[in-house]
């Protein structure tokens, strides 16, 4: 049992996979950057395996899948977002 509730805590989950997908997404779309800040879309499936986890636990074990799967994914995201940076996602400034 939660403080919030499982329905708060799934939509929060959800919104803060939203948000971080949607950065990148929205960095590249605007101009912001190269298609390199795609690459942590790369963990797609990760995340869907996450919230489907989340969506109907049936017991702790799933339940603690899903933190499993959720520290694996923001590892990797990371990982994949930091490789994007170093390989020129973001344009350089011209600025003095």
């Amino acid at each position: 049992m939660t403080v919030f509730g499982t329905g708060v805590v799934r939509a929060l989950y959800v919104l803060l996979l939203l948000l971080a997908y949607g950065t990148t997404l929205g960095l590249w779309l605007r101009g912001g950057g190269t298609a390199w800040l795609l690459l942590p879309w790369l963990t797609l499936p990760l995340a869907a395996l996450n919230m489907r986890r989340l969506a109907d636990p049936a017991d702790r074990e799933t339940m603690h899948k899903a933190l499993k799967g959720t520290s694996a994914l923001h590892l990797l995201f990371g990982l994949l977002l930091t490789a994007a940076l170093l390989a020129g996602g973001l344009p350089h400034s011209s600025a003095p």
